[in-house]
């Protein structure tokens, strides 16, 4: 690998994956970072919730001006464009919003036959009777049991 390439172990705890990760301990050899984190995906939660949080606050504080502190919503701003779905009771996403006003035109349905109806699987059930259970051959004593 290159140098300066990461290498996450995620599986050191049980021997790992790259013979030169250690338990618990970040290693550099030859310019590549090997990362032998013990319970890595414990560390992950704390770390993605940070970022999940720092990110919802950089994009609500778009919604607000920073001199009065008063919700401003600028529907020009690249993000809050690009996020917003609805406006003034009108669907205004690119990726829902209807291709045009006026409802495009359909076809005349062909006119087709019904189709059966299929009995319902609890009465065909029902309906079939179980054959006839045909009298055991005698054994040996004869008595049939």
């Amino acid at each position: 690998m290159k140098p300066g390439s990461i290498i996450v172990d995620l599986a050191v705890e049980r021997g790992g994956n790259c013979p030169l990760s250690q338990p618990g301990k970040i290693v550099t050899h030859n310019g590549v970072r090997i990362i032998g984190y013990l319970n890595f995906p414990g560390r992950i939660a704390a770390s993605a919730s940070s970022l999940y949080a720092r990110n919802l606050h950089a994009f609500t504080e778009l919604f607000v001006d920073k001199e009065n502190g008063k919700l401003a919503i600028d529907w020009d701003d690249e993000l809050i464009a690009a996020t917003v779905l609805t406006r003034d009771g009108k669907i205004v996403h690119p990726a829902i919003a209807p291709k045009s006003a006026a409802p495009a035109k359909r076809a005349p349905a062909k006119k087709t036959r019904p189709a059966k109806k299929a009995a319902p699987a609890k009465k065909a059930a029902l309906a079939k009777k179980p054959a006839p259970a045909k009298n055991p051959a005698p054994n040996k004593n004869g008595d049939g049991s």
